[in-house]
């Protein structure tokens, strides 16, 4: 509720980039346990039955780099 309050189409009087509203959210995941990303995307994912376009997307960091 926070993502969607504060930077997306919902409603917040704290919203760090006043009245600009973001379209979507980029998981830059470069570490951790990867626990709940998939929680977290379903939810926002929710949003677009709602009339609003919510776009994913994800960037995910290869902890070994590809063999040459």
């Amino acid at each position: 509720m926070y993502l969607w309050n504060n930077f997306l189409g919902g409603r917040s009087s704290s919203r760090p980039l006043g009245d600009a509203v973001l379209n979507g959210i980029d998981f830059d995941i470069e570490g951790g346990k990867g626990r709940h990303w998939d929680d977290l995307a379903r939810f926002l994912s929710g949003y677009n039955n709602s009339g609003t376009r919510v776009y994913l997307t994800a960037a995910p960091q290869c902890p070994f780099p590809d063999a040459l």
